[in-house]
């Protein structure tokens, strides 16, 4: 049950409370029109007072107006005054318990016991107290919440989503109910509403004329659970009272009123189980994943199997889809690690295929493209190899150059001359008429040659 539990205090002894200071007020959230139960009177609350009591005493005096007297926690004591029959001035005295369960619906537990006295209306709870007489709670407040059944307080206007809370967990299903061949009645809405099939049965459940109640609130008292039902046409409670522990089959109870009618009128019910709110179906799916790395090489194939759980409304509204290896909570799991594994091979792949096709283009440059030195022109060698070649083969050529010009003024000296001035430069006569050897002309030096022998005389 959704609600601001409060605690009752349990006072022991006597609480005595001058006149002057019995005086309390109610919760601003109170202070309004409310409907109690299924009486017809409407009660209203004001900071300190509320009317619409409707207590009649004799035959001639109504004791409608009650003052707040005394308030602990939840707890609320509340008293109206009037004069008995030898002009006593007495004291009547009520004592509720207030459960908050949501802002327009209280679930009201009435701590004060069943009122003997003669005059009044039987069955109505109250305490009669001389005004002289101490002011004493424990006498007044006799009951305990804890134990007590709630009537419920229905705020004037309010609609049922104003007041409906989560049905209790064991009602949240499809039940049939047995008033005829076939029936059925759903909680599955929202999990707040109750809604009886008429079209099915047209017999009446729960006092409802269109078969439409929300749940406002319960308690668990011994091994039953007493559920109060709001009726959306009729803006009435019903209470509705089943096992604590209800199993797929079960008989439950609900009343003409609210549940401190258990006493009156009843009807029993046979509550079977006919299908969950929700459904879940199983099927097994496999995905094959192929990654091949090339034409020469082998072909890897992953298989990745996959759950799915489907799981869908009872009246096929709704559908969720899980896939899951283990459990409807691992959603997708095992497909997404076989797209992974399958997104990881197909990358290696790639990678395998691609180092390949280097190797394969460096190798054919390596041994497919290589030439016979011997072969070789000077166009197919390499730019640095022709550098250096062509440096060579000019050093070579200026050798050769220089080593004809020597020659060739070697020749020219060997040649017989007549006698000419010794200061021209060439051959002189000695004086025995021959020629003396010119001297060799100096030439310039030869970078990197052999020396070359001198000429030998004829």
């Amino acid at each position: 049950m959704t609600s601001a539990v409060f605690v009752f205090i349990v006072i022991l002894g006597h609480c005595v409370l001058e006149d002057s200071q019995a005086t309390c007020t109610f919760p601003v959230d109170v202070r309004a029109m409310w409907v109690k139960g299924d009486e017809p009177r409407t009660l209203t609350f004001a900071s300190s007072s509320l009317t619409g009591m409707n207590i009649t005493w004799s035959t001639t005096t109504d004791l409608d107006t009650f003052d707040c007297y005394f308030s602990s926690g939840s707890v609320y004591v509340i008293n109206a005054s009037y004069t008995g029959v030898v002009d006593e001035t007495v004291n009547y005295f009520v004592c509720w318990e207030l459960q908050k369960v949501t802002a327009s619906a209280y679930l009201m537990f009435d701590l004060t016991a069943i009122l003997t006295a003669t005059g009044f209306d039987q069955g109505r709870t109250g305490v009669i107290q001389n005004i002289d007489d101490p002011f004493n709670m424990s006498a007044i407040c006799t009951k305990n919440s804890a134990s007590e059944l709630p009537t419920t307080l229905v705020k004037n206007g309010a609609t049922s989503a104003d007041v409906s809370v989560t049905c209790p967990r064991d009602l949240i299903t499809w039940f049939s109910y047995g008033l005829c061949a076939s029936t059925e009645l759903s909680f599955c809405s929202n999990n707040q509403t109750a809604t009886a099939n008429y079209s099915m049965c047209s017999t009446r459940v729960f006092n409802s004329a269109n078969g439409v109640l929300v749940c406002m609130g319960d308690v668990t008292r011994a091994s039953f659970v007493y559920l109060n039902l709001f009726q959306t046409d009729a803006r009435k409670v019903t209470c509705f009272r089943f096992p604590s522990s209800a199993g797929t089959t079960f008989t439950g109870t609900y009343y003409s009123g609210d549940c401190t009618k258990v006493k009156g009128t009843f009807t029993d019910l046979t509550f079977t189980q006919i299908r969950p709110c929700f459904t879940t179906t199983t099927s097994t799916t496999t995905t094959t994943t192929t990654t091949t790395v090339s034409s020469s090489s082998t072909t890897t194939t992953s298989t990745t199997p996959t759950t799915s759980i489907t799981t869908s409304a009872a009246t096929g509204t709704t559908k969720t889809d899980v896939s899951s290896a283990e459990t409807s909570r691992d959603s997708g799991t095992d497909s997404k690690v076989g797209v992974a594994v399958g997104v990881s091979l197909g990358l290696v792949a790639l990678a395998a295929l691609g180092l390949l096709m280097f190797l394969v283009f460096v190798r054919k440059i390596k041994f497919g493209g290589k030439i016979s030195d011997s072969t070789r022109t000077t166009s197919d060698k390499p730019a640095n190899q022709n550098t250096g070649s062509t440096e060579k083969s000019d050093e070579n050529e200026k050798e050769k150059n220089d080593d004809k010009s020597k020659k060739e003024e070697m020749k020219e000296s060997e040649k017989p001359e007549s006698k000419v001035n010794g200061s021209n430069g060439h051959s002189v006569t000695n004086g025995n008429g021959q020629l003396s050897p010119r001297k060799p002309t100096s030439l310039p030096p030869i970078r990197n040659t052999k020396p070359v022998a001198p000429p030998v005389n004829s």
